[in-house]
């Protein structure tokens, strides 16, 4: 599997690990990092993921268990400790499955579902399954609404 490498080394807010995505390292460094857009609204001025937010990010614990994956860890058994080792986040969990619209998702089945499937997504595994994604139903996400936003990162929110 040539993107082994961007696996084990990358990030989902370095690397757009997508379909549309580098296939290999070389390619991932021709292109150079793609920042995620999100990024600045999950790290800064305290982003989703700061601690005291308390949200947790699904495409950076699928890269998780992909990376276990490759470590030998059977998918099913990488699986199974992420929901023992997790930590339910107290708001949410972030979800994008395009890196431009961006969600919190506050059903921990849903957002473990999701972390599996993103796993499966950068491994190149396909399935017959119908992808959870297209089972969020709005009542599985919460926008934040424009004063949140406005308090978070200055003056409106781009992605949401």
């Amino acid at each position: 599997m040539a993107r082994k490498v961007l696996i084990r080394r990358g990030s989902p807010c370095y690397i757009d690990f997508g379909p549309d995505g580098p296939k290999s390292y070389a390619e991932h460094a021709a292109r150079g990092e793609e920042v995620c857009p999100n990024y600045g609204n999950c790290y800064e001025k305290p982003g989703y993921l700061h601690p005291a937010t308390s949200h947790q990010c699904i495409m950076r614990s699928g890269l998780g268990v992909a990376q276990a994956v490759l470590r030998s860890v059977p998918l099913d058994q990488a699986m199974e400790r992420y929901r023992a080792d997790a930590i339910v986040p107290a708001n949410g969990y972030v979800w994008s499955s395009d890196r431009k619209r961006f969600v919190i998702i506050r059903d921990t089945d849903v957002a473990t579902a999701l972390v599996e499937e993103y796993a499966k997504m950068v491994l190149g595994i396909t399935t017959e399954a119908k992808p959870v994604t297209a089972a969020v139903a709005p009542k599985d996400e919460a926008r934040l609404s424009e004063e949140e936003l406005s308090r978070r990162d200055g003056g409106g929110f781009r992605f949401f």
